[in-house]
């Protein structure tokens, strides 16, 4: 795992924070960590859609948005990737990606549900798209986000709650 310089840096919690992440404004020194997160959690549902994958697309897709990326911390540790923008209405998340080794242990949905009490709080819905092949989806699925839309590669999710959400229990 990534070990995130921390020298002046804010790595103190978000308020839209589950409470065993943090997360701090990602920088330049984070390219190599996030292009090895990219590999690691995209690469084989990019593969799998017949789309191209190489070291030009993998730096552009991690430089979209890069000035709203924030690094997701894990007792410290670089663990992941969040991208979401706010508007009046809609908050879109554009990435999110939680490091390998951590998956299935409840912090991605401990993000989500944290995201969904602050955008309840807030009014607004939640919105995102998530490859046809990621199981991700399941997750999103559970946690109250309905399809409105699909593209070639990816269904369009969007969750519109009017108070803090429960995580329900996973399916089996």
């Amino acid at each position: 795992m990534h070990k995130p310089s921390c020298a002046g840096q804010d790595v103190s919690p978000r308020s839209s924070l589950a409470p065993a992440l943090s997360s701090r404004p990602a920088t330049l020194a984070d390219l190599p960590f996030l292009l090895r997160l990219r590999q690691q959690t995209f690469h084989a549902y990019l593969a799998e859609a017949g789309i191209p994958i190489d070291a030009e697309s993998d730096l552009a897709r991690v430089m979209f948005k890069f000035e709203i990326a924030e690094i997701l911390l894990h007792r410290g540790e670089a663990a992941g990737l969040l991208k979401m923008s706010r508007s009046e209405d809609t908050w879109l998340i554009h990435q999110l990606q939680i490091a390998p080794e951590l998956q299935g242990q409840g912090l991605g949905a401990a993000l989500l549900l944290a995201l969904q009490n602050e955008a309840a709080a807030a009014g607004v819905g939640l919105e995102l798209g998530v490859l046809k092949r990621n199981p991700a989806q399941a997750l999103y699925r559970r946690l109250g986000f309905v399809d409105y839309g699909e593209n070639e590669l990816e269904y369009l999710l969007r969750w519109r709650g009017a108070g803090p959400t429960p995580i329900p229990p996973a399916q089996s």
